[in-house]
């Protein structure tokens, strides 16, 4: 089995990349970025998402030199427009009732960098939500805090 000289770097907060990644037994380390996820006006959804995983690729040219980089952004967007992170609780609740009872899509975009090297792809997923009750998006929030 090909075993790397040096771990490679995920370059994500994103605990649950964190945990994909430990789970099928990868040898990686975790490099946190800061930065600004601002974007161009007019960009599509997806658009979008593959031009802030590219964003977040830029900000490791350091370590692109010697070791393999992988960065990732997810959106979730209804029709065209996208809903971002909840900051909060009171936002949390209010886009799981904008999202109750219809369909919206979750895309990720994936970048893997080493040295010049740079493939990029994505993967979207329609999520359709039945109804949901004040109680149980309250709950969800609370339980889960799905901030992230």
């Amino acid at each position: 089995m090909f075993k790397p000289i040096q771990p490679f770097i995920l370059a994500s907060a994103s605990p649950r990349r964190k945990e994909l990644l430990e789970e099928a037994g990868l040898d990686f380390e975790v490099i946190k970025l800061n930065i600004d996820e601002s974007h161009p006006d007019g960009l599509s959804p997806l658009e979008t998402v593959d031009f802030l995983a590219k964003k977040k690729l830029s900000r490791c040219s350091k370590w692109l030199k010697e070791r393999l980089v992988i960065t990732a952004d997810t959106l979730v967007f209804k029709g065209d427009h996208i809903l971002g992170k909840p900051g909060d609780r009171q936002h949390a609740i209010e886009m799981l009732n904008q999202l109750s009872g219809s369909d919206h899509i979750v895309t990720t975009s994936v970048c893997i960098g080493y040295k010049k090297h740079i493939h990029q792809f994505n993967v979207s997923t329609k999520v359709t939500f039945t109804n949901l009750s004040q109680l149980e998006i309250e709950y969800y929030v609370d339980s889960y805090k799905p901030y992230d």
